[in-house]
């Protein structure tokens, strides 16, 4: 019975060095969808799909989500801003017609 509880303590302290984390795959998501949004826009017979597309990319910030908003510079502050702003305009067109 002794040997059972040493090994229960050796459990404890970890053995093996800590795992770095993963890498920021909505960088991935963001130009997937991004790349989408472009393409079903000028191709395709549903063209609203284009501007949907591109709403959705917004979903996955490429930058570090370890940032504050006020503290990431003013251009990457903009980008997501103007990315609304495209797709917005896009769509309301695309609905106009």
């Amino acid at each position: 019975m002794q040997p059972i509880l040493q090994n229960l303590h050796s459990m404890d302290a970890p053995t093996s060095p800590a795992k770095t984390p993963a890498r920021n795959l909505n960088v991935v998501g963001y130009l997937a969808f991004t790349i989408a949004g472009i393409v079903f826009s000028f191709i395709g017979e549903d063209r609203t799909q284009g501007p949907i597309f591109l709403c959705l990319a917004l979903i996955c910030d490429p930058y570090d989500p370890q940032v504050k908003w006020g503290d990431r510079p003013l251009w990457v502050r903009s980008l997501p801003i103007i990315h609304l702003g495209v797709s917005a305009a896009l769509l309301g067109y695309l609905f106009s017609q």
